[in-house]
């Protein structure tokens, strides 16, 4: 709660499907920058502060790997599996990093909360890292 309670709209079933529709489009036309700048525009202005290649080394990485697609209920043949992708990750080359990517979409206020209560527990509560280090003072 350092700057307050975030003071954000819940999301919709209508700009969920909005914002897969463009990151689709993004993703179609390999277009990491402006997926970046998307991500600024939209408020984080942080996201930016990092140079291109630590953005640009893990995603094409991950990218080669395999196609990740938007699930159209219509059409589930089309999309790769959670299992598919891990085969396709045992089969594909070593890479310099090991990681997965994954892409939740939630209600933004319950996760802001939820985090804010696991700080708060981090700072105050009983084995919280301020009595730790009150503990170390007081032994010396």
């Amino acid at each position: 709660f350092i700057y307050g309670k975030p003071d954000v709209p819940k999301s919709s079933v209508e700009i969920t499907s909005q914002v897969c529709m463009e990151l689709a489009e993004l993703q179609r036309n390999d277009d990491w920058e402006a997926a970046v700048q998307l991500v600024v525009k939209a408020g984080d202005p942080k996201s930016s502060g990092s140079p291109p290649s630590a953005f640009r080394v893990p995603y094409d990485s991950f990218r080669k790997q395999g196609d990740c697609r938007i699930a159209d209920s219509s059409d589930s043949a089309d999309t790769n599996t959670y299992n598919d992708a891990i085969k396709e990750t045992a089969d594909s080359a070593k890479l310099d990093y090991e990681f997965m990517c994954f892409f939740l979409s939630s209600d933004r206020l319950d996760l802001y909360r939820s985090i804010d209560y696991r700080c708060e527990d981090m700072l105050l509560g009983g084995d919280s890292i301020l009595s730790e280090a009150q503990w170390l003072l007081d032994t010396g």
